[in-house]
């Protein structure tokens, strides 16, 4: 009756030592894969936060190249120029913002001081990767204002230089991201089918076949219900026999 009343085929150890034991290493498993599928999210949000950060930066660093193009020709006025100069310096400002504030749980993700996240992708030792991370400062792009001066047309001219090499580090810093995002997804998935599939196989041991179980209780009930009707039947034998001999 317990399997039945209960749903569960193993209710103690002796029931199925051998099972039991397979289905505790299941558990176990499953477990700890659930929690590798939450460092992945957890990874994939990361990544996320990253790649919104390089958007923001390329939007600033593509409106200084623009700011550059426009300061290289001579047909500007100083106050022009002076113009171009605030401009390129708010935008340096903001890069050099979004790089300090750009974090995850406390992990800061933009400012150098994280070369690399490490996401632990499966239950087992070595199941890791690296996930690598830019770093967005100006100073480290070469487009901060003690690297650009475009208050002059030859400084602007020189400075285009550093704004292409800083917009190539940062589609490379992208594409990277992009890649990350992509492994992780495809390890996820994969982790889920091991998951689910671990899950199965421990259901099958722990869990009550209701089929098997109710046809089991009702030969039981049977063979008792024969064993009742063959006692009872045995004592009306015996009585009639008494009463014929006495």
């Amino acid at each position: 009756m317990q399997p039945l009343s209960t749903g569960q085929r193993l209710n103690k150890a002796a029931d199925d030592p051998a099972g039991m034991a397979v289905a505790q290493n299941l558990d176990a498993a499953a477990r700890s894969e659930l929690a590798a599928m939450q460092n992945l999210n957890d990874g994939v949000s990361l990544s996320q936060t990253a790649s919104g950060a390089v958007s923001q930066v390329t939007d600033s660093v593509k409106r200084m190249r623009a700011l550059a193009v426009q300061g290289a020709s001579g047909t500007l006025s100083d106050a022009g120029r002076a113009a171009i100069q605030k401009e390129y310096s708010a935008l340096a400002e903001e890069v050099g913002r979004v790089s300090a504030a750009t974090s995850f749980n406390g992990v800061q993700l933009a400012d150098g001081s994280t070369p690399a996240v490490e996401v632990q992708a499966g239950d087992q030792a070595g199941e890791a990767f690296s996930l690598a991370l830019a770093n967005l400062t100006p100073a480290a792009l070469g487009i901060d204002p003690g690297s650009v001066d475009l208050s002059t047309a030859s400084g602007a001219q020189a400075a285009l230089s550093s704004f292409d090499s800083a917009l190539t580090d940062l589609s490379s810093a992208q594409s990277s991201l992009g890649a990350s995002q992509n492994r992780l997804s495809s390890a996820m998935g994969a982790l889920s089918a091991s998951t689910e599939a671990g899950q199965s196989a421990r259901s099958r041991i722990e869990d009550t076949d209701y089929a098997e179980a109710s046809t089991k209780l009702a030969t039981a009930r049977i063979m008792e219900d024969v064993k009742i009707s063959m006692q009872a039947h045995k004592r009306v034998s015996d009585g009639a026999a008494l009463r014929l001999l006495g």
